[in-house]
């Protein structure tokens, strides 16, 4: 068997990821670094303790199946998207006369604690309702988006499962995208990815009307997510 040897000298062909999902090491940030010490390094690779039983029990315990059309959701009014969608950060002080606002997207960490464990005390306030919240017509469609902090998304990883029941009230929900860095090793890419295509493949079997936010990313690894998928 041939081996490739990573650039801090791990054999990247003893991976299971390796040739299927992962092309070899990219040369991260760790080759950069005086010693390896686990306490002090932000990255995910395979020296850290557990983090191979991570990947292959938490993530990649299989492959994620193909979804059936029937799982598929068509947000509201698809075709007939303004080619603008405008966002708000926080609730509107007037509520919208009928016809001024026919969509908002909201940012994902307004909506929702900084930290991405559940609601922010005012969203809480009106029991989770976005439109009330926002202050806007019962008519106007509202997004929301989730292109925010890595300290958010870790939050909502974890505590996904209470997030799911909130997000499908709204309209259109971009899915998050959890961060691939040049600088990172591939291990962690490989761990980012796979919780993309998780996440967005838990929303569309709980009919949240979703789009991926995958796509805004690279082709290969486009093709990489809607492999998974």
């Amino acid at each position: 068997m041939s081996h490739e040897i990573s650039a801090c000298g791990l054999d990247c062909s003893l991976c299971r990821e390796f040739r299927d999902s992962c092309s070899g090491c990219p040369g991260c940030g760790m080759i950069l670094k005086n010693r390896c010490d686990c306490n002090t390094c932000i990255y995910i690779c395979p020296r850290r303790p557990g983090a191979r039983a991570f990947l292959q029990l938490g993530l990649a315990g299989g492959e994620l199946r193909r979804l059936a059309d029937k799982h598929l959701v068509t947000p509201a009014h698809w075709g007939a998207l303004p080619v603008h969608l405008p966002a708000v950060a926080d609730p509107l002080k007037k509520t919208p006369g009928a016809g001024e606002l026919p969509w908002v997207v909201i940012h994902g960490a307004r909506f929702f604690s900084s930290t991405g464990t559940g609601l922010r005390p005012s969203a809480a306030a009106v029991g989770g309702n976005v439109r009330r919240w926002l202050n806007v017509a019962p008519e106007t469609r509202v997004g929301i988006h989730f292109y925010v902090k890595d300290r958010f998304l870790e939050g909502f990883w974890r505590y996904r499962e209470d997030i799911y029941p909130l997000l499908c009230q709204f309209d259109l929900v971009f899915s998050p995208n959890f961060s691939v860095y040049e600088d990172s090793p591939r291990y962690e890419h490989l761990v980012n990815i796979r919780r993309c295509a998780i996440v967005y493949k838990e929303m569309l079997e709980r009919e949240i009307k979703v789009d991926a936010g995958y796509r805004l990313v690279s082709k290969n690894r486009s093709r990489q997510l809607g492999e998974l998928l």
